[in-house]
């Protein structure tokens, strides 16, 4: 068995901004790079790291580090693991998508894909395929891994044998939330969803409309 602990990143700059970043390479903000010193000292008291994981995102990658640096391990850094492609809304604002691209934007929330990006159903293949490579090269280990809301999403909608339309039944999964995945004989259960009281005062408003 293979123990996942998936956590998001951090409160990013776009977040603030209430952007779709895609898989833009976004920064963490200040209050980001604190949520993810407080992810990892809640993980390096509770769990036995044996792996550290990331998409090849920056704000992925940061908020792995504290982990990752503290045990001398490495970032394993997967493409797979990035966040939707969102075609052309990349750096748009929520609002704006919704009121230029309302008919594109209401087939992606029905299971349909971006507008010149991906779809739920595309992110959601490489994600989980992914973490069953990840799987079979840590047998009897657990492994942290670093990634973005619509990708842990994606997975879980997976695990939870979710239709694409019933993709919004998941609630959007916080910045810095630990969601915790076991893999055993090519099947995943879900032992914990979106954990995220370690943050106290550090938990940020999640928008309705994230990706």
């Amino acid at each position: 068995m293979t123990k996942f602990v998936l956590i998001r990143h951090g409160y990013s700059e776009f977040n603030h901004l209430k952007k779709f970043a895609g898989q833009l390479d976004v920064a963490l903000t200040p209050l980001g790079v604190r949520q993810a010193e407080i992810t990892g000292e809640y993980i390096l008291k509770n769990y036995q790291i044996d792996a550290v994981y990331a998409s090849d995102l920056s704000r992925a990658i940061d908020t792995a580090k504290p982990v990752a640096n503290a045990l001398g391990l490495p970032v394993h850094t997967d493409k797979r693991l990035r966040e939707l492609d969102v075609g052309v809304w990349t750096n748009m604002f929520f609002t704006q998508v919704r009121e230029q691209y309302a008919v594109e934007y209401a087939e992606y929330r029905n299971g349909g894909r971006c507008l010149g990006g991906e779809s739920m159903a595309q992110l959601q293949t490489r994600a989980v395929q992914a973490l069953r490579d990840i799987a079979s090269l840590h047998e009897n280990q657990t492994v942290l891994v670093a990634s973005h809301g619509g990708t842990i999403r994606a997975i879980l909608r997976f695990v939870y044998g979710y239709s694409l339309e019933e993709m919004n039944k998941l609630p959007i999964v916080p910045n810095n939330s630990i969601t915790e995945l076991y893999f055993d004989k090519g099947a995943f259960e879900v032992v914990n969803f979106a954990y995220e009281d370690h943050l106290i005062s550090l938990k940020t408003e999640q928008d309705k409309h994230l990706l």
